[in-house]
């Protein structure tokens, strides 16, 4: 056995700790790569720190790394244990003259204005034989897949290092990767949901996360995830946020319990709530390395997210001559949910205005010099009912405080929001607040957001100052069709 093989089933055996793929499908991929070519030493190139800069991607230290995403990476293969392998993928045939003659019958993409609307015209698309099976090499050229609900196709060439392999096309997940090198990994799947930052740290979390499937940007902000790049872009013709980023490494910023050694970490995400079951595992994200993410609006339905890793010396290279290509080759066909029938969408995002007047109490101070306020207010307006706070003032200039709000919201019905909220003072007397939602009961269950909130001028005729607060809540409310 070669030091590669070696290392990739202890790698593989080592992940699947953590993770519950198939066991089955990987030993057939390994055997279908052994009966194919005979054994080389593969050597994995490490970098140092200093061969980096700012717009070059970190290379993954090991092909175990790129393993684990395979396996738990974005494309989210969230297969249970023992599962088989998807048995009704048909090899595409040759001609003789070596003309691939197979077409497929998945739905014809939709033709797309210039915003990226679909038109229902169709448009005309090369005849596409669909994805090879589980461990089959890709030949370059153009292939369909419809495994992740919402149809399209795709041009693949050669990976930089070796042909793509493809590793899942199922509902939860279409993912490729050079075959026997593993330094070229990109996936497309669906988004459920994302980990707010007790859940990302929390080794033990299983199934959804509480950030709504479509706000890669609130995952981002919650985890003080470090965005190296951002735009707003179309892939397929769809709207999509594409977005660079890498952990915050500095001790204590992340866990460090992820496979297959303790580094830092976060979990990431879960795939679509229509496949994930109360005890999935999330998706992790590891190390100081580089993640390109394209999430691409499906419009109601869960939105399709692609991701890219390399595992090179020339990192900006392969993005740019391998991966971009591939992106701008997607086309998209009518969007669809995950599994026929299934009824997982994105929320509505509505905003609700109410304001509330409340005293600043002089609190109790505590032993080691803080001061605990509480209060009781009465908040009107699109919101109406009673907010109750607990908070500390660590410094006359920062603190943080418990809210609850019990009372209707106009269209929605009754119940509590609980929520967290930071404050902090400014030298000119100004307070910025910075509150998030954590749980949600009543007509409320389910809802997520965070509310803004804006403080008049005191009115200090009375014996203590009196606030006036005008509030935005900007919320995602669940939906299921």
């Amino acid at each position: 056995m070669s030091r590669f093989d070696e290392q990739f089933d202890h790698d593989l055996s080592v992940i699947a700790e953590r993770v519950s793929p198939s066991p089955t499908a990987w030993e057939e991929i390994q055997q279908r790569i052994a009966d194919r070519a005979p054994n080389t030493e593969t050597e994995i190139i490490m970098l140092t720190d200093n061969t980096l800069t700012k717009r070059r991607w970190p290379l993954v230290a090991a092909a175990a790394a790129v393993a684990a995403l395979a396996i738990t990476g974005i494309a989210l293969v969230n297969r249970g244990d023992g599962e088989e392998l998807p048995a009704d993928v048909p090899t595409p045939t040759v001609a003789p003259d070596g003309a691939d003659e197979q077409t497929t019958d998945s739905a014809t993409p939709d033709e797309q204005t210039a915003d990226g609307q679909l038109t229902g015209e169709p448009i005309a698309e090369p005849s596409a034989p669909p994805f090879p099976a589980v461990g089959v090499l890709v030949d370059p050229g153009v292939y369909a897949s419809a495994a992740i609900g919402t149809p399209f196709t795709i041009e693949l060439g050669e990976g930089s290092t070796a042909p793509w392999t493809v590793i899942s096309n199922d509902e939860n997940g279409v993912q490729i990767w050079s075959d026997d090198t593993a330094r070229e990994f990109i996936a497309l799947g669906r988004i459920g949901s994302w980990m707010n930052f007790d859940e990302a740290r929390d080794e033990q979390h299983r199934g959804a996360g509480s950030i709504p499937g479509d706000d890669l940007d609130g995952w981002i902000a919650a985890n003080g995830v470090i965005v190296v790049d951002s735009a707003e872009v179309e892939v397929g013709g769809r709207p999509a946020k594409y977005r660079q980023v890498r952990l915050d490494t500095t001790p204590g910023a992340t866990a460090d319990w992820c496979p297959p050694s303790e580094v830092p970490c976060l979990w990431a995400a879960n795939g679509s709530a229509d496949l994930v079951a109360d005890d999935q595992t999330p998706v992790p994200f590891a190390r100081d390395r580089l993640h390109s993410i394209w999430l691409v609006d499906m419009g109601e339905f869960e939105p399709v997210v692609i991701l890219a890793i390399p595992n090179l010396d020339d990192e900006e290279a392969w993005f740019a001559d391998i991966v971009q290509p591939i992106v701008d080759s997607i086309v998209f066909g009518e969007p669809a949910p995950v599994i026929e029938g299934g009824t997982a969408r994105v929320p509505l995002r509505e905003q609700f205005f109410a304001s509330y007047t409340t005293p600043r109490s002089e609190g109790t101070e505590l032993a080691d010099g803080t001061i605990e306020r509480s209060g009781t207010f009465t908040i009107t307006g699109d919101l109406t009912g009673e907010i109750a706070s607990t908070g500390i003032e660590l410094t006359p200039a920062n603190g943080y405080d418990d809210l609850v709000f019990t009372g209707t919201i106009d269209g929605i019905g009754t119940g509590t929001l609980t929520m967290y909220q930071e404050w902090t003072g400014s030298a000119n007397g100004d307070i910025s607040f910075t509150t998030t939602i954590t749980d949600a009961t009543g007509d409320f269950t389910g809802i997520t957001g965070r509310m803004i909130t804006a403080l008049d001028q005191p009115d200090e005729s009375g014996p203590e100052p009196v606030y006036t607060a005008r509030v935005t809540f900007l919320l995602a409310i669940p939906v299921t069709g």
